[in-house]
């Protein structure tokens, strides 16, 4: 058996651990995400890197290479964030693959978080077998990704399917993004509370009255008409981005993860329904909508995934020979 080092960097928290190829998280290490500072993310990952090779050798498993998941827009082939996630001061233009093969003398993958969370999918999760299969993650925000026959799709540096901004309402409210209405708005956990903040007229400084978007769900199963219409609101924004993505893009299955849609089957069969009803039938009928099989290590696994997939040739992708 395989092992190799993911690292999943996120907004809050970073995980690195060893993994096994078959997925199985080995060990793990986690800590606090220093937003205040690239170097210190930088650092943190590096000694954390060193920890969990460390621990490996102790049990005589080597690590073929090391993959990493991280918000924000990555240039895979390069291993460079481009364009960073404003959670992490300065996380932009950081040479994250360098740095880390620098410290570990390993071989390094750089993906984007949801790319990697796809990965995940493709290779030993629900969407194990498919070659068109895309992936929304709800949480904080929206992050989206796709793959075809040729592995991950990734547009001219990487930038590619950033889903969360895909428009459902011109008119909408404005987004961080420079556009309007994004789905980001409405079905991400910020934009549940900050849906049900504006119903209740909870001005959005106001934070002695705490509203999140578990608490939202528990209302709305309570019974309460504004949670209720708030995740109303959430179910039409999001059916209509998925339909959207079925007519452009043809999956065989559109996978859902994150956070957001750990509510149970309720949610996922009242959006197959909206999308069903609303759909070009012969695009929508023949798309699969299932929930990730991977959820809070989702990242970690799918990051640890890439030098199996990109070294020894699991599936074809732009930026490595296989």
């Amino acid at each position: 058996m395989r092992y190799s080092v993911g690292i999943d960097i996120g907004a809050t928290k970073i995980l690195a651990g060893l993994v096994r190829e078959d997925g199985t998280v080995v060990h793990r290490v986690r800590r606090t995400t220093p937003f205040d500072s690239r170097d210190g993310v930088v650092e943190t990952t590096c000694e954390m890197v060193r920890e969990v090779v460390l621990f490996g050798q102790t049990q005589d498993c080597c690590p073929a290479g090391i993959g990493v998941g991280t918000a924000g827009q990555v240039n895979f082939a390069e291993g460079i964030v481009v364009s960073g996630t404003p959670n992490i001061r300065d996380w932009t233009g950081v040479k994250l693959g360098e740095l880390l093969s620098a410290s570990a003398n390993l071989p390094v993958w750089v993906d984007n978080d949801v790319n990697a969370h796809l990965l995940a999918e493709v290779s030993i999760g629900v969407a194990a077998g498919r070659q068109n299969v895309l992936m929304l993650a709800l949480g904080t925000g929206v992050g989206g990704a796709a793959c075809n026959e040729s592995g991950i799709v990734r547009g001219t540096w990487g930038g590619a399917c950033e889903f969360g901004h895909i428009s459902v309402d011109f008119q909408g409210p404005a987004c961080n993004c420079g556009s309007r209405g994004c789905l980001e708005l409405y079905a991400s956990g910020t934009g549940i509370a900050r849906m049900m903040r504006q119903r209740l007229g909870i001005d959005a400084t106001d934070d002695s009255r705490w509203i999140d978007a578990p608490s939202v769900f528990e209302a709305a199963r309570a019974g309460d008409a504004s949670a209720r219409a708030v995740i109303a609101d959430m179910i039409g924004a999001l059916s209509t981005a998925c339909i959207s993505l079925i007519h452009t893009f043809n999956p065989q299955m559109i996978v859902l993860g994150g956070g957001v849609m750990e509510q149970g089957p309720w949610l996922f069969e009242s959006l197959r329904k909206r999308i069903g009803q609303q759909g070009m039938p012969s695009l929508v009928g023949a798309t699969e909508v299932v929930c990730a099989k991977f959820g809070a290590d989702a990242g970690l696994i799918g990051a640890a995934l890439q030098p199996f997939v990109y070294q020894c040739g699991w599936m074809r992708s732009e930026g490595h020979d296989d």
